[in-house]
């Protein structure tokens, strides 16, 4: 009898294993590297996700942004602005409404 169940225990972990495998995350990394003045400013609009933001003594803004979705579809659905204009940079992050039904 216990043989049964750790066989079923075993069969359980592996089915358990190969449906997270089958889910698995989907990261994209964008990283885009600006040059700015003394003057420029820095704009985040951003409504899901944490954000680190480090000072340092370049002339330079760098942005990395990582985006982390469950599957495919709803990567697709996230998009990231980076934009340099004459006041500095912006980065606005912008999700594709879900259509009802469609998961």
């Amino acid at each position: 009898m216990s043989n049964s169940i750790l066989k079923s225990v075993c069969m359980a972990t592996l089915m358990l294993t190969c449906s997270l495998q089958i889910q698995a995350k989907v990261v994209d990394e964008i990283e885009k590297t600006f040059e700015v003045d003394s003057n420029s400013s820095f704009q985040l609009d951003n409504i899901n996700g944490s954000v680190d933001i480090i000072g340092w003594s370049r002339d330079v803004i760098k942005v990395t942004a990582v985006i982390t979705a469950n599957n495919q579809a709803e990567r697709d659905r996230i998009s990231i602005d980076i934009i340099q204009n004459s006041r500095g940079v912006n980065v606005e992050t912008r999700y594709a409404k879900q259509i009802e039904g469609a998961r």
